[in-house]
């Protein structure tokens, strides 16, 4: 499973939500929807986290700003010895 923040997008299927306070701190991150793996989840979290000053230098009080995120899964065979099959 790869994860990686987007550069840019409006709609997305799942995006990190980041919340500051009256001072412009965050206060709360949460994901829109799961990826079904708790320890991934925190890291995408954490990615959120450790980019958001970089994209929102001068954050607004009481704000609510959405990251949009992709989440790929790998294919089963991915796992297998070889890597994926290559056609003949």
């Amino acid at each position: 499973m790869c994860g990686g923040l987007l550069l840019s997008g409006c709609a997305t299927e799942n995006a990190v939500k980041l919340v500051t306070d009256k001072h412009g701190r965050l206060t709360d991150v949460s994901l829109k929807n799961s990826s079904g793996n708790a320890s991934y989840d925190e890291y995408l979290k954490r990615l959120a986290i450790d980019n958001f000053h970089n994209r929102v230098p001068k954050p607004a009080s009481n704000q609510t700003y959405f990251q949009p995120i992709i989440i790929e899964y790998n294919k089963l065979e991915d796992y297998f010895d070889g890597g994926p099959r290559m056609p003949n």
